[in-house]
């Protein structure tokens, strides 16, 4: 027995080895990131109010630490937005940088301030703003949102309308403040006053919609002006401007957004062509307008990026017509990317090609296809930029 025991305390204990076969490799790191659309999107004020409060929620779906960029923008310059950062709540400013983990979520509150209200105006003032995420490690990865913030000036329509009914009472029951020559005391009002014939009476004024609130048919709105153009008139002036057939623009309208100039997609594109912020961002200061919601204003930035994706196409020996198209759904970066990889328009994903074949081949067709919309009157407003 004691022979056993000193035979089993002289066994050595081996230490064991790391097989390396045994360890898995590293995943290769990748970055991603998820953002949902502002909280709240579109916000009523009252006139008072001077600021908006919005918030940003951004999740880090890679595998590592990523950095990201925010950066506000409104339409105008009187607009701007400040985020509070998640490092310096008490500093704001209008772009912040910060560090998001693997799988880590945030929320980043921001300010939208307004300038001062109009004193009198006939309808709300609508301000509309763009939050851009950025992760910086790879810079093609971006993400846009639009927000909108509406508010009523000081004297609206509605205490406009009293305070002018309060005048014109007024001065029916004491004329003499207005004409204290034409009045003594010995003189009496006539009981009634003759009107003549054929005098101005038409107190109608034609409302201006907002996007979101348009009526059914906005263009019921009695007699058409002579200054007002139909969307056929338009589409035909647009494209001879940029060497464009009308009806392609024609039919991409109807497809982006059946002639709807305030209609907006689920990736915040904007009116009637559709326009994605950023692309409107790059090509309204160009064409030099600033309303994507006006008709008008809409269709020239949409027929100058078309222009453009023209040039872009057959410059690289691409003449198919369905690569500007492909380009327009696409977006020019993956078109781009394609071309640089020697691909064929074949190898664009299944959407973007369905999408141009379903406009090619219903073009031809617009003028009778569409001709109730082609046929119908644009906004009045719209002859003004012209």
């Amino acid at each position: 027995m004691v022979n056993l025991i000193k035979k089993t305390m002289q066994v050595q204990i081996q230490p064991k080895t790391k097989n390396p076969a045994n360890q898995s490799a590293l995943p290769a790191q990748f970055y991603n990131f998820l953002v949902e659309d502002l909280a709240p999107k579109r916000q009523n004020l009252w006139w008072c109010k001077h600021s908006a409060q919005v918030a940003v929620r951004l999740t880090n779906t890679g595998n590592g630490t990523a950095l990201f960029q925010l950066v506000g923008q409104g339409e105008t310059a009187d607009c701007q937005i400040e985020f509070e950062p998640p490092t310096e709540p008490a500093n704001r400013a209008g772009r912040v940088e910060f560090e998001l983990a693997a799988g880590q979520s945030i929320t980043v509150p921001a300010r939208v301030m307004l300038p001062f209200p109009a004193v009198v105006a006939l309808r709300r003032q609508t301000y509309f703003f763009t939050v851009t995420v950025t992760q910086l490690a790879d810079r093609q990865q971006r993400r846009s949102l639009l927000g909108q913030v509406s508010r009523p000036p000081i004297i609206g329509p509605g205490l406009l309308l009293v305070l002018v009914v309060a005048a014109v009472i007024r001065l029916i029951f004491t004329p003499h403040l207005l004409w204290p020559s034409q009045y003594s005391v010995e003189k009496k009002l006539p009981d009634t006053v003759p009107i003549a014939a054929g005098s101005p009476s038409d107190p109608f004024v034609k409302p201006v919609y907002l996007a979101g609130n348009s009526p059914q048919n906005p263009f019921e709105t009695g007699e058409t002006a002579a200054t007002e153009m139909t969307y056929r008139e338009m589409f035909e002036e647009v494209a001879g401007q940029y060497n464009l057939d009308w009806r392609l623009l024609a039919e991409i309208a109807y497809q982006e957004s059946r002639f709807n100039p305030w209609a907006i997609g689920r990736s915040n594109e904007m009116g009637l062509m559709q326009i994605h912020p950023v692309t409107w961002g790059v090509w309204a200061p160009r064409v030099g307008v600033t309303d994507p919601y006006n008709p008008y204003s809409n269709v020239r930035v949409a027929a100058a990026f078309l222009a453009y994706l023209t040039n872009f196409c057959q410059a690289r020996g691409y003449s198919d017509p369905r690569c500007v198209l492909i380009g327009y759904n696409w977006g020019p970066s993956n078109l781009q990317k394609l071309f640089r990889e020697n691909g064929t328009l074949e190898q664009a994903p299944e959407k973007p090609r369905q999408y141009a074949n379903r406009i090619l081949q219903l073009e031809p067709e617009a003028p009778i296809r569409r001709q109730a919309q082609l046929e119908t009157p644009v906004v009045p407003e719209v002859a003004s930029l012209r």
